[in-house]
């Protein structure tokens, strides 16, 4: 598991430096009066270059996985269920058919945990505190 999130961790890096190295090259090459941010520019190029929205498409992805990993690692719940939310879309887009039938369901359970069993949503807090890093 350790060497998965790292070449997750890999990847988003690189491809963060790439762009980052593009906008520096970018940013040398016009005048300081039509300067756009990173952002805008990141925009840009997503739309006038397909290679450059599919990798920024990756990087989202990468990330979107990075923070579910995190937030099972930190036992964060409210992490964990924007995390799953975040991912849900892309369960969609990969035709991953029980994952997108399942997960809305389990996303709706957990945060109506609290209002339907208050004492499992209480011991399973309590645990979470507990075992924190």
């Amino acid at each position: 598991m350790r060497r998965c999130r790292h070449m997750h961790e890999v990847t988003v890096a690189s491809l963060y430096v790439l762009q980052r190295q593009a906008f520096t090259k970018y940013m040398s090459g016009t005048d300081q009066t039509e300067v756009m941010s990173f952002e805008a520019w990141c925009s840009r190029q997503m739309a006038q270059q397909p290679q450059f929205a599919y990798w920024s498409l990756v990087m989202e992805f990468e990330l979107a996985v990075l923070r579910f990993v995190h937030s099972v690692r930190t036992s964060n719940f409210q992490l964990y269920i924007d995390s799953l939310k975040n991912l849900t879309p892309w369960f969609f887009s990969m035709d991953r058919t029980h994952y997108t039938r399942w997960v809305p369901v389990h996303i709706r359970d957990m945060t109506e945990l609290e209002q339907k069993s208050p004492g499992v949503f209480q011991d399973s807090r309590n645990l979470i505190l507990v075992n924190s890093p």
